[in-house]
């Protein structure tokens, strides 16, 4: 070590590109996160819907086959957004 440098007091230096450079992959990584875990509950509650839907429309009588196949209906729309499967003009 030579005398003219700084003593070394463990921090580290950054410059402001290497800042920069972290804050979006801190970002980026943030938001994918985010994304995953809303796909998660999306999915969580679009499987529970269908399986209450299916349950409903079993139990036999017209009205509640109905009733049944629009919640079936509402979950495969609740998935379908939850894995970009639909056009942008039916997204909220």
């Amino acid at each position: 070590m030579d005398e003219s440098d700084p003593p070394d007091d463990g921090e580290l230096e950054f410059s402001l590109e290497d800042q920069r450079q972290y804050e979006i992959l801190r970002t980026a990584i943030e938001d994918a996160l985010i994304n995953v875990l809303a796909t998660i509950v999306m999915l969580s509650l679009a499987f529970g819907l269908f399986v209450v839907g299916a349950q409903i429309a079993i139990e036999g009588d017209e009205m509640l086959l109905l009733i049944g196949g629009a919640v079936v209906l509402v979950a495969c729309y609740i998935a379908a957004m939850a894995l970009d499967l639909l056009p942008a003009s039916l997204t909220p």
